[in-house]
């Protein structure tokens, strides 16, 4: 009964939205269902989104850039004028990297923008303030969760935690592999106690102001420690 109510309303919802949508915004749809149903462009999709940020230096960015259309080639989930200008970026990223990233990086922020919000304090506090005049709350997920060490996991641990002090944030979604990088599971004990210490920071930080701590997993791997951790820490008589 409940399982049938649930599809009841979402199928109002979806029609609700559609009937809703402005022309720019099925275009971008059905934009979308081609780069969904070509599973080459879709995973060259999030490839893109998930690495050329990663990279200060631009010819660093542009190689890895080229290291990744080869990886996916240029599928046909894209339209032909993106094929064209990414086999033309591509080319010209070997002689003008700082140029042509830069398109390559406001051209992904153009695209993404519906569902990927910036992170630049202005913007973001423009959105979040918006958003809580509309009685909405917002779950505040950090883009990019894979690190390389231990300086990357203190940088996203600050973050977060500086996420925790902004006072339109009241819900951050924080994974463990985001906090800490040493994770190996056949050092259970180790592991466990290195990531309880770090969720002690996040917690002193958001009780306080009664804001929201959600802990999510990209990898199965990770779901025993996570609830092991999450239990432990609150057992402890500081955050019950």
């Amino acid at each position: 009964m409940i399982a049938e109510q649930a599809v009841t309303l979402a199928g109002q919802l979806l029609r609700a939205a559609l009937a809703q949508q402005s022309p720019a915004e099925r275009s971008r749809a059905r934009q979308i269902a081609g780069l969904i149903a070509d599973p080459s462009a879709k995973a060259l999709s999030i490839a893109m989104t998930d690495r050329i940020f990663r990279a200060a230096d631009s010819r660093r960015a542009a190689k890895g850039w080229r290291d990744t259309l080869s990886m996916f080639g240029v599928p046909h989930g894209f339209s032909r004028i993106d094929r064209a200008m990414l086999r033309a970026g591509a080319l010209a990223s070997r002689f003008l990297p700082e140029v042509v990233m830069a398109a390559v990086r406001q051209r992904l922020r153009h695209d993404s923008r519906g569902v990927i919000l910036p992170a630049e304090s202005a913007s973001l506090e423009k959105y979040l303030g918006d958003r809580r005049r509309d009685g909405t709350r917002v779950n505040v997920n950090q883009l990019g969760e894979a690190i390389l060490g231990e300086e990357d996991a203190a940088r996203r641990l600050e973050a977060v935690l500086s996420l925790l002090a902004h006072p339109d944030v009241e819900y951050v979604s924080v994974k463990i592999s985001a906090i800490f990088s040493q994770i190996h599971l056949v050092a259970w004990d180790a592991t466990l106690a290195e990531i309880k210490s770090r969720l002690r920071r996040l917690y002193r930080a958001a009780l306080p102001l009664g804001k929201f701590v959600n802990l999510d997993m990209e990898e199965y791997r990770d779901l025993a420690l996570t609830v092991a951790a999450f239990r432990a820490v609150l057992d402890e008589p500081e955050f019950h």
